[in-house]
């Protein structure tokens, strides 16, 4: 049998040089470098593109959320509006308070035994905080609703109990919009967009509006049954 010659230390010398060689060309090969560096950053790119879709996917999943949990929380208030203005007393009975209030200046013929519940909210830092009433029936909310501008001129006035949520909503519509060209019906936010009424349901969907999708003229405002008539 022949022996099997093992390389002398020359030859693993040579070799190891000669890989040392090719491998420090390679590394200042600038192009050998930039396709490298291009790989590497295409599929950088790949991924971050894939994550930027799936944050981008959750974001849209937790605003839709945000949006039905605010819907859900007008609702536990539709029955409900706030009067604001109305002089507070020390002892007084509220119930009996907003009943005068509203026969005298706004419904004669609403009855006490209409209301569910009524009270002051905020803290008591002066003598006018306002005053959360919440009605039985959505019908007596909307008879209440329908005389509020019967109060014009007395320093009191009566708006809808909206969420923080909606009412964030509607100051920010009435700045880009107008003060006229926003309002709420129902606990929902309506603006005029290019001669068109649009229901906003969130700050998100009010950004999506640009400055030239909207008319600068103002209109009145509209009723309630107009709005339901679209």
């Amino acid at each position: 049998m022949s022996k099997k010659v093992k390389p002398t230390t020359n030859a693993n010398l040579d070799i190891k040089t000669i890989v040392k060689e090719v491998i420090s060309e390679f590394l200042n090969d600038d192009t050998f470098l930039q396709k490298i560096a291009d790989k590497v950053n295409k599929e950088m790119q790949q991924k971050i593109g894939k994550l930027e879709q799936e944050i981008k996917h959750m974001q849209n999943k937790t605003n839709e959320l945000k949006v039905e949990m605010n819907i859900l929380r007008q609702n536990e208030k539709k029955n409900n509006v706030c009067i604001h203005g109305l002089e507070e007393n020390p002892g007084e009975d509220i119930h009996n308070t907003i009943i005068t209030f509203l026969k005298k200046n706004v419904n004669g013929n609403i009855e006490e035994n209409e209301i569910e519940n009524a009270y002051r909210i905020g803290k008591n830092k002066n003598k006018r905080r306002s005053i959360i009433v919440e009605f039985k029936s959505n019908k007596s909310k909307n008879s209440i609703l329908q005389n509020k501008k019967l109060l014009k001129g007395k320093n009191v006035f009566i708006t809808e109990d909206l969420t923080k949520e909606n009412l964030e909503i509607l100051k920010k519509c009435q700045e880009k919009f107008g003060l006229k060209n926003a309002w709420p019906i129902n606990g929902k936010i309506y603006a005029i967009v290019k001669e068109k009424k649009l229901c906003i349901e969130s700050l998100g969907k009010l950004e999506e509006i640009s400055p030239e999708d909207h008319d600068i003229e103002e209109v009145e405002e509209q009723s309630e049954e107009e709005v339901e008539q679209e």
